[in-house]
């Protein structure tokens, strides 16, 4: 039996706008304090239901130091909101959480499976 989410349109909507906002902060690399050294791409967002939380997908290039990036990107989240605020119409700008994501390297093992078998 697979557990699969569904998400309702708004939900989708919400948390494409978001993506998009957060990813131009990115490429922008300006924050009040410090910067990323290693580019980060902004691969999905997922909004609750209530849109109260978020969990932001990223990946640094490389997969390079991923810890201190969650640090940086976790550090800055009032920040980030705060931006959020002005740029996505929401009543309330939803709390960000920031994950490392793993389906390139799930995938990166499916593909190796997949060559071993033929």
């Amino acid at each position: 039996m697979s557990v699969t989410k569904s998400y309702s349109q708004r939900q989708l909507r919400v948390g494409e706008e978001i993506r998009h906002v957060l990813a131009d902060i990115m490429i922008r690399n300006d924050w009040p304090v410090g910067s990323l050294k290693t580019p980060v791409t902004v691969t999905q967002v997922d909004v609750s239901p209530d849109l109260q939380n978020a969990l932001v997908f990223v990946m640094p290039l490389g997969g390079a130091d991923q810890e201190q990036i969650l640090d940086f990107l976790t550090e800055m989240t009032f920040y980030m909101r705060k931006i959020l605020g002005k740029k996505v119409a929401l009543r309330r700008v939803p709390t960000l959480k920031f994950l490392i994501d793993e389906t390139f390297d799930q995938a990166e093992k499916i593909d190796l499976l997949l060559k071993r078998a033929y």
